[in-house]
């Protein structure tokens, strides 16, 4: 199979990933991308089969190819960036004042017949007293070890 994206790393290139490989504050995506790099390069010799890097490095073959893509078609900056993401992928059901409201009604009294708060039992509550409309054992745990 021909590849569409050959890696001939220079002079320039090369010294600047060791650099960001042996940062202690590089991440460890980042430096997946760097030994990506380093094997693919074709301007020493021939470059090492997907399949062995796969095996090397841990990095899927589709994260291969985009890294030798990114690099042939964006630069060496470009592939070697730290992705960002704005905002997480979903939203807190639980903030503010819905935290506090968990947090008191896990310090008050549990109710009659029970000798202290469940999980269970708060999350039930949580949901019967309408401070969220839905919520997991799991979330109700996580707001109240946070604050703990």
């Amino acid at each position: 199979m021909n590849k569409k994206y050959r890696v001939k790393l220079s002079q320039e290139d090369w010294i600047r990933i060791q650099a960001v490989q042996s940062s202690q504050s590089t991440t460890k995506t980042v430096r997946n991308r760097c030994q990506v790099l380093l094997l693919l390069n074709e301007s020493i010799c021939p470059a090492i089969k997907h399949t062995e890097i796969s095996k090397r490095t841990g990095v899927s073959g589709t994260a291969i190819r985009e890294t030798a893509r990114n690099y042939c078609t964006q630069g060496i900056e470009y592939t070697l960036r730290p992705r960002v993401h704005e905002k997480p992928p979903v939203t807190p059901k639980v903030t503010g004042e819905k935290e506090a409201r968990i947090i008191t009604l896990a310090c008050s009294t549990p109710p009659e017949g029970y000798a202290r708060w469940s999980l269970r039992l708060l999350t039930k509550s949580v949901i019967e007293l309408g401070i969220v409309d839905s919520i997991g054992v799991e979330t109700v745990r996580r707001t109240l070890k946070n604050k703990t």
